[in-house]
């Protein structure tokens, strides 16, 4: 994850996890290591949000929906994460679900524009991946869009 935490956050690294995190920079942490009742044990505080905990979903949805603000997206009154914008004459929607992404538009270059904006914001440390066409699997599910119907000219693509 590469949200900052809001709030300081102490987490307890036990076992081989603590091992190994003092054998990757044993200069850095060999000093925090203690013993605690035969347990290796090391304690960090955490900068940014730890994966799958309440937090770090909450703060992800707040950066990535001030984002959405920020580029004049709605946010839709019945679910929060889906976000909408008109561009050239066609609504552009953002659905998503913590960092999982699904981005529509009539228009494959609209859908380029803002994949391209949000790699600059999230895709620094390691690149999103991205997946085009009419079939994705996403949040565990294969979603289909090759069957005609009344977006059938839309560009869906997922970023995960």
């Amino acid at each position: 994850m590469q949200t900052d935490q809001d709030q300081e956050l102490l987490l307890k690294l036990t076992g081989a996890v603590a091992l190994l995190t003092v054998e990757s920079n044993s200069k850095k942490w060999k000093k925090h290591f203690r013993l605690e009742k035969g347990k290796l044990v090391l304690y960090v505080i955490c900068k940014k949000a730890i994966h799958g905990t309440m937090n770090a979903a909450l703060l992800a949805y707040k950066k990535l929906a001030k984002l959405f603000n920020v580029w004049g997206f709605v946010m839709n009154p019945y679910d929060p994460c889906v976000w909408n914008k008109k561009i050239r004459k066609f609504q552009l929607s953002i659905l998503f679900h913590i960092d999982d992404l699904l981005i529509s538009h009539r228009y494959a270059d609209v859908v380029s524009l803002f994949i391209k904006k949000l790699e600059k914001e999230y895709g620094v440390k390691d690149p999103l991946t991205v997946t085009r066409g009419k079939l994705h699997e996403y949040l565990g599910m294969t979603v289909d869009f090759s069957v005609p119907g009344l977006c059938k000219m839309a560009q869906y693509d997922c970023i995960n």
